[in-house]
């Protein structure tokens, strides 16, 4: 009898949750492009010619990168169940989650690692922008919404001639089905424990494989550019250290709010940790 993976593995100190998200098959995932167009990953991109994840390795302005996998099936939008990963039946978000993204390769089976977001937020519901975009190319490229969110610094696009057949997943029994994301950590599939701990490898370094920073998305030269800077530095040298708690100090907040302020409102929030609207739409920024 083969003993089920653990919910996530212990790496650098401490227990890593992880899922696998498929998504279409690009060379770099940083917008819109007719030279690099998206291939399988579904009826949707095939018969569109575009999909939510293009912009899935692109930095925006806050120093994160935002990424979508497809929850839809027909007419509903499906939640993840990040209870899985670890989370409280009523969070709305999961930190410290390490999301590996796989895709078709060249648009054709078998899938294959893409690529990595480390230490990211994986949200159980959809996220829309609601017009207030990390970048101007969302917009653009209509970019609506997502799912993960990750530092610019965490996120490892794997070369395009380096994913092969190595990096593949299988099909059946024990591996991912239909929906877009698996969480791995039951299967019984002497294969699919290998490749994960393959993948498990690779993102901790152990095992080096050739790739590339997302691409820097800013536009240079703009005013406010070092106060940016400025601010990344900021987080990167204090909020990074104080996570989980300041999630769990965010949350609290937010439950408070919700019991305290009539009509509450949380609308996106990309350049500060919390914004909410109170029911007369007076907006206070946290």
């Amino acid at each position: 009898m083969v003993a089920p993976l653990t919910r996530g593995w212990f790496l650098g100190g401490r227990t890593h949750a992880y899922a696998f998200c498929s998504i279409s098959w690009m060379k770099n995932y940083a917008g819109r492009d007719p030279k690099d167009p998206p291939k399988g990953g579904g009826g949707f991109p095939r018969s569109q010619g575009y999909c939510g994840e293009e912009l899935n390795f692109l930095g925006c302005e806050d120093g994160c990168v935002y990424g979508h996998f497809e929850t839809s099936k027909g007419d509903i939008d499906r939640q993840v169940n990040i209870q899985r990963l670890g989370a409280d039946r009523s969070a709305d978000f999961v930190d410290e989650v390490d999301v590996v993204w796989t895709a078709p390769i060249e648009g054709n089976d078998p899938r294959c690692v893409v690529g990595w977001h480390r230490n990211a937020r994986l949200y159980r519901y959809r996220q829309n922008f609601q017009g207030v975009y990390p970048l101007d190319r969302h917009r653009k490229d209509e970019t609506d919404s997502f799912r993960v969110r990750a530092k610019v610094e965490d996120a490892f696009l794997i070369d395009i001639g380096q994913r092969n057949l190595k990096l593949a997943l299988g099909r059946g029994p024990g591996w991912s089905g239909q929906a877009s994301w698996w969480y791995a950590e039951d299967t019984e599939n002497l294969e699919a424990r290998r490749i994960v701990r393959s993948i498990r490898n690779l993102i901790s370094g152990k095992e080096i494989v050739p790739g590339t920073k997302p691409k820097d998305g800013r536009k240079k030269g703009r005013a406010g550019e070092a106060a940016a800077h400025e601010y990344c530095r900021y987080v990167r040298a204090y909020e990074a250290i104080v996570s989980p708690r300041h999630s769990k100090l965010q949350k609290r907040f937010v439950d408070d709010l919700k019991g305290a302020v009539p009509g509450v409102s949380f609308p996106p929030s990309f350049r500060d940790d919390l914004r909410y609207v109170d029911g007369r739409g007076r907006a206070t920024m946290a």
